[in-house]
């Protein structure tokens, strides 16, 4: 079912597929996928996550912010 619904659930919640709120932060210029990173980047930053991070990400989506996280370096 995924695979059918996938496209549609992409149209609507951006490519990473975050079922949380993007951070726009009253900055509606932005696509979604900007303000999603940008999401990304604060959750990230506040937590402390860099190359020695380990993170388990459960039930939030398709691991868009996983992904991310790979890239500061953290182990997901």
């Amino acid at each position: 079912i995924y695979t059918t619904l996938d496209p549609v659930f992409r149209l609507s919640m951006g490519q990473t597929g975050d079922y949380s709120a993007a951070m726009y932060q009253e900055d509606f210029s932005l696509s979604l996928e900007d303000a999603q990173l940008r999401k990304h980047t604060f959750i990230a930053r506040e937590l402390r996550i860099g190359q020695a991070s380990r993170v388990l990400d459960i039930g939030c989506s398709w691991g868009g912010f996983l992904t991310y996280v790979r890239s500061l370096g953290a182990r997901g």
